[in-house]
């Protein structure tokens, strides 16, 4: 009689392929981004409906959560300071515009 340890069973085993999933090394499926910004968006101070969407109390929203790459994030500080500075968006908390 041949008896087995848990390393030979385990040779055994045939490999679990993954199913198509990208996986993290827990083993977790990861969610896929799909509120990503076009690829041709514009930033114009002009317009401080659209640069309202990239700020949070007065302050720029990070490139990790607006999934900006750096060149459009470097226009969209450029365009922020330029609207801040003409008065079309509010440069603190205390002068919010009120709508």
């Amino acid at each position: 009689m041949q008896s087995s340890s848990p390393m030979q069973e385990q040779e055994k085993k045939p490999a679990q392929e993954n199913s198509g999933k990208m996986t993290t090394s827990r083993e977790r499926p990861m969610r896929r981004r799909s509120n990503r910004p076009p690829a041709n968006l514009t930033f114009n101070y002009k317009d401080p409906d659209t640069l309202e969407r990239f700020i949070s109390h007065t302050r720029i929203i990070r490139t990790q959560i607006t999934h900006l790459n750096r060149k459009q994030q470097r226009k969209l500080a450029q365009a922020i300071k330029r609207a801040q500075h003409l008065a079309l968006l509010p440069t603190c908390e205390h002068h919010k515009f009120k709508k």
